[in-house]
């Protein structure tokens, strides 16, 4: 995944610049990017600092540093996301759903409050 604060034009370009490395050292040196950007401690661009992130990998001297809590904020994004959809579909009765059921609204404020729970 690309950061943020990236334009499509530099993310295409960031795409020609990462095309000769693997998926993982690939997304590695994006989030490292990405981590950087929301620190605010890029003063050249964006690409540039892309390219001396390169030059380190194939130097191998690059060593993910803010990157990894780029990458478990994503993970934990997924696990979430995988949580609350397995919720939904867990407490979705099949079939016609009567809303002013009182049975089905409290099966719905059960819902709600686990995920709610699950998203703190």
């Amino acid at each position: 995944m690309f950061p943020r604060g990236l334009s499509p034009s530099e993310r295409d370009a960031a795409a020609r610049q990462l095309v000769a490395f693997d998926n993982t050292l690939a997304q590695q040196l994006l989030d490292e990017l990405a981590a950087r950007l929301a620190a605010g401690t890029i003063r050249t661009s964006a690409l540039a600092y892309l390219r001396g992130l390169i030059k380190r990998a194939n130097d191998g001297d690059f060593v993910p540093e803010g990157g990894l809590r780029v990458s478990e904020s994503r993970n934990r994004q997924r696990q979430l996301e995988t949580a609350r959809q397995a919720a939904e579909r867990a407490f979705t009765p099949p079939g016609v759903i009567d809303e002013n059921d009182p049975l089905v609204r409290r099966l719905y404020a059960i819902r709600d409050k686990a995920l709610r729970r699950r998203s703190d």
